[in-house]
């Protein structure tokens, strides 16, 4: 995994739901 992935996840965990960071994870990866 990227750094900027960890972060932003970290990030989001706080101010959004986890699922809602993975599907934005997903569609970068998938991108």
């Amino acid at each position: 995994m990227n750094l900027s992935l960890i972060i932003f996840y970290h990030l989001g965990s706080r101010e959004k739901n986890r699922n809602e960071v993975l599907e934005v994870i997903m569609v970068k990866k998938g991108n």
